[in-house]
């Protein structure tokens, strides 16, 4: 793009990048180029030397690849992050785990029990306690009392536990 000014110099205002052009003369300010076939001035500020443009792409290459390298480490960091994290909640929930089970033995007296406790399992024999220990507090109780003595049943969605006096007789799926 050429604009020319009052005192008919012709200008450029637009030349595109990575475009050589031949410099035919220089003021303080500005080179006068051949560009195409129009010869004009531009600012010296807007036009540089093959070395000089060399050297900007070089600048801008570096800064790409530690733009780049920045990045990938910044990603790294945070999946390093992630990581230790991640860890640092399973060591937490191992430590809860582990804490709740030794509740459980000192509660119940027996390793065996505690391990089933914290794996959520049931057994014929539990008690009531051990039930709400291992599944938690049913939905529903339903309770017949009679001269045996305190049926219950135990609803959990679709499972049912059975108790006799407090002890789990049976179950179904």
């Amino acid at each position: 793009m050429i604009y020319r000014d009052t005192v008919a110099l012709e200008m450029f205002l637009f030349v595109p990048g990575q475009t050589k052009v031949k410099v035919i003369d220089q003021g303080e300010r500005y080179y006068k180029i051949i560009y195409g076939d129009n010869i004009g001035w531009v600012l010296k500020s807007r036009l540089f030397t093959e070395a000089e443009n060399i050297k900007l792409i070089e600048e801008q290459k570096s800064k790409r690849k530690a733009e780049e390298l920045a990045k990938k480490q910044s990603e790294t960091k945070a999946r390093q992050d992630a990581l230790k994290a991640k860890q640092a909640r399973e060591k937490a929930q191992l430590e809860s785990l582990n804490k709740k089970r030794a509740d459980f033995v000192k509660k119940y007296g027996s390793q065996e029990i505690a391990d089933k406790i914290v794996a959520k399992k049931i057994w014929l024999g539990m008690t009531d306690r051990m039930a709400v220990d291992s599944w938690g507090i049913p939905v529903d109780i339903n309770k017949s009392v009679g001269s045996w003595g305190v049926h219950e049943q135990w609803v959990y969605g679709d499972k049912y536990l059975y108790f006799e006096n407090g002890v789990l007789t049976s179950w179904q799926e």
